[in-house]
C-alpha cells in the first residue's frame, strides 16, 4: 500500500513551496507571452522545462488523494486530522481536483499558437 501523508509533513511543506514558486513562474510568464505575442519552440530547453512542471502539477493531483486534511469542528473547539483513504479521496475530488485539473491542463493545449511547432 502507498503511505498516506500527514498535511504537516516537512516534505510536503517544501513540495508546496516549489509549486508556488512554478505558479509565480507561469503567473508571469503566460500573461506575458499572450500579451506580447511571444511563442516558444517545440522541443527548446524552455519548453521542456514548462512540460516538467506541468508533470509535476500532475503528479500533485495524485499526491493530494494520499494527502490527510483536517476538519475544523467549531462546536467543541477542536480540529480532527482525518487519514483515511476513502474520505481523503472524497474530501479532495469533491473540493479542489476539478480547479487542480484545469488549471494543470497545459495552457498550450487551450492558446496553441505560443508554441512554434
Amino acid at each position: 500500500k502507498i503511505p498516506l501523508i500527514h498535511p504537516e509533513n516537512p516534505t510536503k511543506a517544501k513540495w508546496n513551496v516549489l509549486a508556488l514558486c512554478f505558479l509565480l513562474y507561469y503567473g508571469f510568464t503566460i500573461p506575458y507571452r499572450i500579451c506580447f505575442d511571444v511563442s516558444v519552440a517545440f522541443g527548446s530547453r524552455t519548453f521542456i522545462v514548462e512540460l516538467l512542471i506541468d508533470i509535476f502539477f500532475m503528479v500533485d493531483i495524485l499526491l493530494n488523494f494520499l494527502t490527510g486534511y483536517f476538519i475544523r469542528q467549531e462546536s467543541q473547539m477542536i480540529t480532527i486530522l482525518v487519514l483515511k483513504r476513502r474520505k481523503i479521496f472524497w474530501h479532495y475530488l469533491t473540493s479542489w481536483f476539478l480547479i487542480d485539473c484545469i488549471a494543470t491542463l497545459p495552457y498550450y493545449l487551450v492558446v496553441d499558437e505560443q508554441y512554434d511547432a
